[in-house]
């Protein structure tokens, strides 16, 4: 896909939150690697969710980078992390611990959404240490098979995901808020080279 995009003679390649840092290198064409996190931080000062009872979570250890970023841009926003185990014969999740502090409302802060089951696990676990508000944030939304309708019957209270890539409507929700990244991406085309 890479040897693709170059030989068509792209003078720049414009990503959003890749699901690894690396990837930019392997391109022999100019890369600009964005990130939706600056909308999220946005749009959590915005909704009023930085006061003492929140909590920014990332839903598996992989996400820790991601989350000390967004907990950055929110003034030092306490963060916790759930550790996380695949069963890779089967695909199931399950999490049984949480590595920081938790408190009354939960910021769930991931890349994608594929499946939703990852989330699931994370709302599940979270739920019973107590939490009684839990709200997602995710760059990518995949929605594979029926993650609209576990999302829609969980006790999230709202989906936010960006445009990045269509949701159809037939995998919109009551519960689902698109985020658009736009105006991110007009910012970085108005750039001189």
């Amino acid at each position: 896909m890479i040897r693709t995009l170059e030989a068509v003679g792209m003078d720049k390649l414009i990503l959003f939150d890749l699901h690894s840092i690396k990837i930019p290198e392997l391109f022999h064409i100019p890369v600009c690697h964005l990130s939706a996190l600056p909308l999220f931080a946005e749009k959590i000062k915005e909704e009023r969710f930085t006061n003492n009872s929140t909590v920014l979570i990332s839903p598996d250890m992989g996400g820790i980078r991601r989350i000390k970023m967004l907990s950055e841009m929110l003034s030092g926003m306490p963060y916790a992390s759930i550790v996380k185990n695949r069963n890779l014969a089967t695909g199931e999740t399950t999490a049984k611990e949480i590595e920081g502090e938790v408190k009354k409302r939960a910021l769930i802060v991931d890349d994608m959404i594929s499946s939703g089951s990852t989330i699931i696990t994370a709302v599940n676990l979270l739920l019973q240490k107590g939490v009684s508000e839990i709200y997602v944030f995710a760059t990518h939304p995949v929605f594979s098979n029926a993650a609209p309708q576990v999302l829609q019957k969980s006790a999230i209270k709202k989906v936010f995901v960006t445009d990045s890539i269509e949701v159809p409507e037939k995998k919109q929700f009551p519960k689902l808020e698109v985020l658009s990244i736009a105006k991110m991406i007009a910012d970085e085309l108005k750039k001189k080279r």
